[in-house]
């Protein structure tokens, strides 16, 4: 998937997802979450949104544990859990999660023998959080607007962005995502 090469031939292929074609109550606002963190372009907006208003750590901490439940060693699952830990819920963490004190104690307990579920609880509260906090405004901004509506800023957008870590693991989880909605796994 190469949307972020500026040296490839840009193809707008963009689609709005059924979920974002009409603006309806929140009941929908995990489909509507999931769908923008699923498609190739919502997503890559989607993140950079996020770290405009300073709460790219939830979108992050999503990614991560998204790879982590993909790991079967004991060994490496374990080490990656710690990892996890570390980089969003320590005082000095290099990106942190906001998380209660009892619950960060409970996470760090749990990750001295974890398992493919041991972050499950705090996603659904970081999902929670990327719902109820960022994603109405998300849909309501000028970014998201502007993205939607004109070929032309998608390219700028798409194009424009550098290949990090982020970005490929973002769109390593998004053909993921895609080749498993089509049966292709």
């Amino acid at each position: 998937m190469g949307c972020v090469n500026p040296k490839e031939e840009y193809v707008d292929t963009f689609a709005l997802p059924s979920s974002l074609q009409s603006s309806t109550g929140g009941r929908r606002c995990r489909e509507q979450l999931m769908d923008i963190i699923k498609h190739p372009q919502l997503s890559l907006l989607f993140r950079e949104y996020l770290r405009s208003i300073y709460s790219a750590e939830s979108y992050e901490f999503f990614m991560d544990v998204e790879e982590y439940k993909e790991i079967t060693d004991p060994e490496e699952l374990k080490a990656r859990a710690g990892e996890i830990y570390e980089k969003y819920f320590t005082v000095d963490a290099e990106h942190e999660v906001n998380l209660e004190g009892s619950l960060k104690e409970m996470l760090r307990e749990s990750i001295k023998k974890p398992d493919a579920e041991t972050f499950e609880l705090v996603l659904l509260l970081v999902l929670m959080t990327l719902e109820g906090d960022c994603l109405h405004k998300f849909l309501q901004s000028e970014i998201y607007k502007d993205f939607i509506t004109d070929p032309m800023t998608r390219k700028v957008f798409v194009q424009g962005l550098p290949r990090t870590r982020s970005v490929n693991q973002i769109l390593k989880y998004v053909d993921k995502m895609n080749r498993v909605s089509s049966g292709i796994a």
